[in-house]
């Protein structure tokens, strides 16, 4: 399966792409028009969303960033072998534009015996 990266496009979207690099084993692409938008897509809140690499997924429901979120710890942590571990969905706030947040991951260590 090849695969073309292509930044504001959800998984399963219908896209129209222009391709201007190839590598061994995907290529890279701009996107040109979306044919048939993913029910997560929304309207960006800003108007710069397409353009500023601080808004890269307003095009994205809340709801759907968040179960992406998650599933991008349940992956980091399975390339690791951890496949065991329960991973809480991802919290968030009502407020969704106007405030600025990271991720810190815990852990609690064994118990030692």
């Amino acid at each position: 399966r090849w695969v073309v990266m292509v930044p504001n496009v959800i998984p399963g979207e219908r896209v129209r792409v222009a391709v201007f690099r190839n590598f061994n084993n995907y290529s890279e692409a701009d996107l040109v028009t979306v044919l048939e938008p993913s029910p997560d897509r929304v309207v960006p809140h800003c108007p710069l969303a397409a353009d500023c690499g601080g808004c890269q997924l307003q095009h994205v429901s809340i709801e759907s960033q968040r179960r992406w979120k998650t599933t991008l710890v349940q992956e980091g942590l399975a390339q690791y072998g951890l496949t065991d571990v329960t991973v809480a969905p991802t919290l968030g706030t009502d407020q969704t534009y106007g405030y600025r947040s990271k991720l810190t991951p815990h852990y609690d260590a064994p118990a030692k015996q």
